[in-house]
């Protein structure tokens, strides 16, 4: 099935948000954007950063904070081949290109699914430190902003250069590249070729580690729903909907962050130290000697003005 076919059989994203609120007040059209994905269809990105848009903030903890989801699921239009009827969830950085294939969290229908997060922080240091980790977002050239991004799109560029094309069922899409035939048997067992050697002889994919990662340490849990009230006179019954809440359960960042051994400042000023430490130990021995061979001329002319004198005075 091709995107457009994909977009227009889908859920349409106006109908699938039935309510959307962020700390209280109704999401603004803006801050929702619309994606194609080839395996879970029509989905919504909620706070996604761009050049035009800042991304929202939050300065509470708790559910009355936070975003605020009812979500109609259409069961009855479900296709036949669909095997269950939810959603998925995922939380990721505003920069990111979320990946629902790889990560996410099953929201169910007839149920009210609470999501707390604690965000966690680790920095690491860049070449020649032992991690060697990259700036993602400082390669802006390369459009690759997040190492799990770095390594699909060495993948798809691996599965061109086998197969001639690429694979739909990833998140990230050359759009230069065409897509493989998934129904193709010759191009599907191509593709799974192109992972299965990668898998056997070990990934040859510059995707080093990125310097800066977030992790929200999400907590999940749920209870039934009755029902949703969408106005005083619009109700959609349980067995259709599901209702997500994403919250702060605390402002406090954890941070773990990479610090070299020794500073630059530090190694100079020890190095300085060290330089001064020798050289006043060469000036106090040299002022030593100097001394000594001060007393030994001292001694030495003294001797010989004895001896000179003692010669000038013997008899004849």
């Amino acid at each position: 099935m091709g995107e457009k076919q994909r977009i227009s059989k889908g859920h349409n994203p106006s109908t699938f948000i039935q309510q959307c609120t962020f700390n209280g007040k109704m999401c603004l059209k803006e801050y929702l954007s619309n994606f194609s994905n080839f395996r879970y269809g029509n989905c919504v990105t909620f706070n996604k950063r761009t050049n035009m848009i800042k991304s929202r903030k939050v300065s509470k903890t708790g559910t009355g904070s936070g975003l605020l989801l009812s979500l109609y699921f259409e069961a009855d239009k479900y296709m036949a081949p669909t095997p269950t009827i939810g959603g998925i969830v995922i939380i990721h950085d505003p920069d990111e290109i979320p990946a629902p294939e790889e990560k996410g969290y099953i929201i169910s229908h007839g149920y009210e699914t609470v999501i707390g997060m604690k965000q966690t922080i680790f920095k690491r240091l860049p070449a020649p430190y032992k991690d060697r980790c990259i700036d993602y977002k400082a390669r802006s050239a390369e459009f690759t902003r997040s190492k799990d991004e770095c390594i699909r799109k060495c993948i798809q560029m691996r599965s061109f250069t086998q197969c001639g094309c690429i694979d739909p069922t990833l998140s990230i899409l050359l759009h230069e590249f065409r897509s493989c035939d998934i129904s193709n048997e010759t191009e599907s067992c191509c593709l799974d070729d192109v992972l299965d050697r990668m898998s056997r002889t070990g990934s040859t994919c510059n995707c080093p580690l990125p310097c800066r990662f977030v992790s929200y340490g999400e907590e999940l849990s749920r209870s039934l729903l009755r029902s949703i009230n969408i106005t005083e006179s619009f109700s959609l019954p349980k067995n259709d909907v599901a209702r997500v809440k994403i919250f702060y359960s605390t402002l406090k960042k954890l941070v773990y962050e990479q610090r070299p051994q020794w500073e630059v400042s530090e190694l100079l000023s020890i190095l300085g130290n060290e330089f001064a430490l020798w050289l006043g130990s060469s000036l106090v021995f040299f002022g030593e000697i100097l001394e000594i061979l001060v007393l030994y001329v001292k001694h030495v002319s003294a001797y010989i003005f004895f001896r000179f004198k003692q010669k000038m005075v013997s008899p004849v």
